[in-house]
C-alpha cells in the first residue's frame, strides 16, 4: 500500500513539474523556446500553440495583434485571423519583462493590448471578424490582464471550427462557443459587430466567471456591450457596462434564453434604439441582480422612460435586490415590459453620484484606477448600501479595494469613494500618505488607499503642482500636546495647546500665488485641545476661537514649539487669508473643516490651538512687490500693537532657510493704523526669485512671524 501511495504521489508531482510558463513579449523571437524573458516569443498565437493544458503564459506590455489562422479554420481571408484558445491554461498580461512572480505584474502600468486592427491603421473595415476565440473551456482557463479592441464582427456567414461554427456577425471582441473560462481584469472595448455582441459573445453553453472587466464603447445591432445566448449563465462581479450602444436593443448587455447573475455591477450610459433595454434586455431568461447601479441608460435616446434601464419580455424573471434603478417604482410594474418580478431594498430614480461619468476612465485615461470617474462621492445614496451577503465569494472592488471598508458594502464596482471634503478622517495614531486624488469644486482633495480625507488644495491658477504622493498626513499617539511656556512659533508666556493631526506637502512646483488650504480636523480633538487649554487657564467655547498654523521653516511634521521653528499663527476671522482662517462643518455634522490662505508650501503645519491671548500685534496685510534695479518694496500695516519693540525682515532665496536683511522699529503700544516700508537693495543678481517674511519682536524678547511673501524678477509684464 505504501508503494501505491508513494507511486500515487510521484505521478502527481511529475504532472505538476511539467508544467511550463511560457513568455510572450514585442522583439521577441518565435524560433525561442519562450520559457523565460529572454527567449520569450514574439507571437502570443505562437505561445498558444506551445502550451499544454495547466501551462501559463506571461505577456510583457506592447500591443499584439492577431497572425494566425485558429486550428481547424475554414475562413480564407486575413480577416479570419483571431487568437483562439481551446485548451485549459492561463493567459496573463501586465508585466514589464523582468518579473518572476505573478504577483509583480502590474496591468495598468504595463498595458497589453490584444488588437484587431491588422490591416490600414485606424480603418475598422479590414480588422479581424473576432479578436479573441474561446471554446470548450473550464473555468481552469485563465484571461487576465489585457485590452481586447478593434474586432468587427461583420461577416456574412458563420467562421466554421472542428468542434462548432463561430457566428462571423457577433462577438467583434471575444467569441466563446460552449466555453466557460474566467475572464479577469480584462478592458473590452471599441469592437464592433453588425448583428450582436459588439464587445463579447457567450454561445451555447457559455457560462465564465466574469470579475473585474470594463466592457466600454463597443456597439452592435442588438447587445452593443454584451450577448448572452442559450444556458449561457455567467456569473459577474465588480463588472462595469457603458457607453455601449445596441442601435436596436439592449445597449449595454442582450440575456437571451440564460440564466446570469450580476452583482456589484455598474451599468450606465448606454444607449438603445426604440426596442429598448438600454442597460438590459432580457427575453426568456431568469436574470438574478444584486448590489447593481442601473444610470443614464437611454432608448432611442430617451433616459427616463420605460425601457431605458431595463427591458423585460413576459417571460423572463428578474430578481433584483439592494440595487439602484433610473426610474420611479411606479415604472417597474406588471403592465410594462420592465416590470421586475420582484425587487427589495432598492433606491429609485436617485442620482448615484458618480465622481464624473463624462470621464469613466479618469484623467489618466487608464481603467481600473482610483482616479476612475464611475467611482462614487462619499454622499452617494449607493454608499453603505449594498448587501454583504452576496459578495461572500470576493472580497475587493474592481479596483482591489477591500470591500465593507465601513459596515455595509456598496452598490455597484466600486468600493472606493471618490476623495472629497466629506469623506471620513483617519483617527488612529500614524501616518498616512495620499494614495489618490480628486476634483471637488475647485478643489484637489487628498485621500489615503482607505479614502480618507487627508488634506484639500485650490491649486487653481496658482502655479502650484502638487503631486498625490506630495500631501501626508501625521496624527500623534496623544490627540494633543500642551505647553506652560512659549517656544518656536508659540510666543505667548503661558504657552498653548495644538492638535496633533499635522499635514505636510511637498510640492513639485512652489505656487506663485496663495493656495487655498482645507484641512479637516475631528470634534474629538477639538474637545481634547479645550480641555488641554483650560489646564493653563484659558477657556475655549467655540471652534471658532482656535488657532491654525502654518510652518516656514523645514522639517516634516516639525514640533511648532520647538526651538528655531517659524511660522504663522493664523487667528479666525471673517474670510479666508494668509492671516486668518475660517470655519465650516465637516459633511458628517460633527468635525470641522479650517479654510486658510498659504503663500508657499515648505515642510509642514497643522492645526491647533494658541492660549487665546491677544495678538501683540495685529497685521493687516503685508506684501512685496519688485522694484527698480533688482529691489525689493516691502509693506505692511498694523491695526494694533502691544509692547512692539520691532521687526527684523528676514529673505530666503531658496524659502527655507531665511537671513536677517533689515529692521524697521515698532510702535510699542498703540491702536492706530501704522503703515510700514522697507526696500531691500541687497538681493543678489543671479537670484530671479526672494522669499521674504516679517520676525515682530516684543520688548520682553518673544516674537512670531508673519506669512511668506515671494518676490520674483523673471516675469515679464
Amino acid at each position: 500500500m505504501k508503494k501505491i501511495y508513494f507511486l500515487l504521489f510521484f505521478c502527481f508531482f511529475a504532472f505538476q513539474a511539467q508544467a511550463t510558463t511560457y513568455y510572450v513579449k514585442t522583439g521577441g523571437n518565435n524560433s525561442s523556446a519562450g520559457t523565460s524573458w529572454s527567449t520569450a516569443k514574439a507571437d502570443l498565437q505562437n505561445a498558444i500553440n506551445a502550451s499544454s493544458a495547466g501551462d501559463e503564459i506571461w505577456i510583457a506590455a506592447g500591443t499584439y495583434k492577431p497572425t494566425l489562422m485558429p486550428t481547424g479554420m475554414t475562413g480564407t481571408t486575413a480577416r479570419d485571423k483571431s487568437f483562439y484558445l481551446d485548451k485549459n491554461i492561463g493567459i496573463y498580461g501586465g508585466f514589464a519583462g523582468t518579473e518572476t512572480l505573478l504577483s509583480q505584474r502590474n496591468s495598468a502600468s504595463n498595458p497589453v493590448i490584444l488588437s484587431g486592427d491588422i490591416g490600414t491603421v485606424g480603418s475598422s473595415s479590414d480588422n479581424c471578424y473576432h479578436v479573441f476565440i474561446s471554446e470548450g473551456l473550464t473555468s481552469a482557463a485563465v484571461l487576465d490582464g489585457v485590452t481586447i479592441t478593434g474586432g468587427n464582427a461583420n461577416r456574412s456567414g458563420n467562421t466554421s471550427f472542428s468542434g462548432g461554427n463561430v457566428l462571423g456577425s457577433r462577438g467583434g471582441g471575444i467569441s466563446n462557443y460552449s466555453s466557460s473560462p474566467t475572464f479577469s481584469n480584462l478592458i473590452i472595448t471599441n469592437n464592433t459587430a453588425s448583428s450582436s455582441g459588439g464587445g463579447l459573445w457567450l454561445f451555447t453553453d457559455s457560462s465564465p466567471t466574469i470579475s473585474n472587466v470594463t466592457i466600454t464603447n463597443n456597439t452592435a445591432d442588438n447587445g452593443g456591450g454584451f450577448y448572452l445566448y442559450i444556458r449561457s449563465n455567467p456569473t459577474m462581479s465588480n463588472v462595469t457596462i457603458s457607453n455601449n450602444t445596441g442601435s436596436l436593443y439592449g445597449g449595454g448587455m442582450v440575456i437571451q434564453s440564460s440564466s446570469p447573475t450580476l452583482t456589484n455591477v455598474t451599468i450606465c450610459n448606454n444607449i438603445s434604439g426604440a426596442q429598448g433595454g438600454g442597460g438590459i434586455n432580457v427575453s426568456a431568461s431568469t436574470v438574478t441582480i444584486k448590489n447593481t447601479i442601473f444610470w443614464g441608460n437611454t432608448k432611442d435616446t430617451l433616459s427616463n422612460v420605460t425601457g431605458s434601464d431595463i427591458k423585460k419580455d413576459a417571460g423572463s424573471t428578474i430578481t433584483i435586490t439592494y440595487s439602484l434603478v433610473q426610474l420611479a417604482s411606479s415604472s417597474y410594474t406588471s403592465g410594462n415590459s420592465n416590470a421586475l418580478t420582484s425587487a427589495t431594498n432598492m433606491v429609485y430614480a436617485t442620482d448615484p453620484s458618480f465622481i464624473n461619468a463624462s470621464d469613466p476612465d479618469g484623467a489618466d485615461n487608464v481603467w481600473m484606477t482610483k482616479d476612475d470617474g464611475l467611482k462614487l462621492k462619499s454622499t452617494s445614496p449607493a454608499v453603505d448600501a449594498g448587501l454583504n451577503s452576496a459578495i461572500s465569494s470576493y472580497s475587493t472592488d474592481i479596483l482591489g479595494t477591500t470591500r465593507v471598508m465601513n459596515t455595509t458594502v456598496n452598490m455597484g464596482a466600486y468600493e472606493m469613494s471618490a476623495c472629497q471634503q466629506g469623506n471620513t478622517l483617519p483617527t488612529a495614531a500614524g501616518t498616512y500618505a495620499a494614495i489618490y486624488s480628486d476634483i471637488e469644486g475647485s478643489y484637489t482633495c487628498y485621500c489615503d488607499d482607505n479614502g480618507q480625507f487627508i488634506l484639500g488644495l485650490d491649486l487653481n491658477s496658482t502655479g502650484a503642482v502638487v503631486p498625490t504622493t506630495g500631501v501626508s498626513l501625521e496624527i500623534g499617539a496623544t490627540t494633543t500636546t500642551s505647553w506652560s511656556t512659549a517656544g518656536g512659533i508659540i510666543t505667548n508666556a503661558n504657552g498653548g495647546a495644538i492638535i496633533n493631526r499635522k499635514w505636510d506637502v511637498v510640492p513639485t512646483t512652489q505656487p506663485t500665488s496663495d493656495v487655498t488650504v482645507i484641512f479637516p480636523f475631528t470634534h474629538t480633538e477639538y474637545g481634547d485641545v479645550v480641555t488641554a487649554l483650560s489646564a493653563i487657564s484659558t477657556t475655549i467655547t467655540n471652534a471658532n476661537q482656535l488657532e491654525m498654523y502654518k510652518l516656514t521653516s523645514a522639517g516634516t511634521f516639525a514640533d511648532p514649539h520647538a526651538s528655531g521653528v517659524t511660522g504663522v499663527a493664523l487667528p479666525h476671522g471673517a474670510s479666508a487669508s494668509t492671516s486668518n482662517w475660517v470655519w465650516s462643518q465637516h459633511g458628517n455634522g460633527t468635525d470641522h473643516l479650517a479654510t486658510y490662505k498659504v503663500a508657499s508650501f515648505s515642510g509642514g503645519g497643522g492645526g491647533g490651538g494658541a492660549s487665546g491671548s491677544p495678538l501683540p500685534v495685529e497685521l493687516i496685510h503685508f506684501e512685496a512687490h519688485t522694484a527698480a534695479n533688482h529691489t525689493a518694496d516691502l509693506h505692511w500695516a498694523t491695526a494694533s500693537e502691544i509692547n512692539n519693540s520691532h521687526f527684523v525682515i528676514e529673505r530666503s532665496y531658496d524659502g527655507r532657510t531665511f537671513e536677517t536683511v533689515g529692521n524697521v522699529t515698532g510702535n510699542g503700544t498703540t491702536s492706530q493704523l501704522i503703515d510700514y516700508n522697507y526696500t531691500d537693495r541687497s538681493i543678489a543678481k543671479s537670484q530671479n526669485t526672494a522669499y521674504y517674511r516679517l520676525k515682530q519682536v516684543d520688548y520682553d524678547g518673544a516674537y512670531e512671524y508673519s506669512d511668506v511673501r515671494v518676490v520674483r524678477f523673471d516675469r515679464r509684464a
